[in-house]
């Protein structure tokens, strides 16, 4: 069942999203998710992340819309490997109970997964925020490429938790979505 839940969760998303939009609907998760973007994470160019952070505190953490594996048509993501390294693997997290006990404490920097392209390029994904790792995504073991199509939805990275005194925090680390359009803009004119 928990390994079902993933893949249920991100279709729900994906489908309340492809409603219509009217004035009187707004996308779930517009509705349910403040959206936050670490910029040029560790200085790599364009390598930017998103966190959607819901009501309820736990936040999602996805690749943002100008990451090269998003934004560039021709890659295919071949592999997500959440074995960071060779005494840390993201999926041996196991978490028991209410309080999320034996969960993967992250810092901002601490990797999540290597995600490896078609092309031969490979890029290290971070949790960006301070949390503990409640799930990873099962699915881009098996469907890589879910990282790439849908990648708020079916295709998001992991799902962390922050600390309860540090939640109000999140997302003040991180770029708000004005501010990444302006960024996302300004290398557009670099690049024109």
């Amino acid at each position: 069942v928990s390994s079902r839940l993933p893949m249920a969760c991100g279709a729900l998303l994906r489908a309340l999203d492809e409603f219509a939009v009217t004035e009187e609907h707004v996308p779930y998760i517009e509705r349910y998710f403040k959206r936050g973007y670490a910029v040029d994470l560790k200085g790599r160019r364009r390598e930017d992340q998103c966190v959607l952070q819901h009501s309820n505190r736990l936040c999602v953490l996805c690749l943002a819309p100008s990451h090269p594996i998003v934004s560039s048509s021709d890659v295919l993501v071949t592999k997500v490997d959440y074995r960071v390294n060779e005494k840390l693997d993201r999926t041996e997290n196991k978490v028991v109970g209410k309080r999320k006990r034996g969960a993967q404490w992250l810092n901002p920097l601490s990797p999540i997964c290597i995600v490896s392209c078609s092309d031969g390029s490979q890029y290290t994904t971070y949790s960006c925020i301070r949390s503990s790792l409640l799930e990873i995504n099962d699915q881009l073991l098996t469907t890589p490429n879910l990282l790439k199509e849908a990648p708020e939805a079916e295709g998001y990275l992991a799902i962390v938790k922050p600390k309860f005194d540090e939640s109000a925090d999140v997302m003040q680390s991180l770029e708000t979505e004005e501010r990444y359009r302006e960024v996302c803009e300004q290398r557009q004119k670099l690049t024109d």
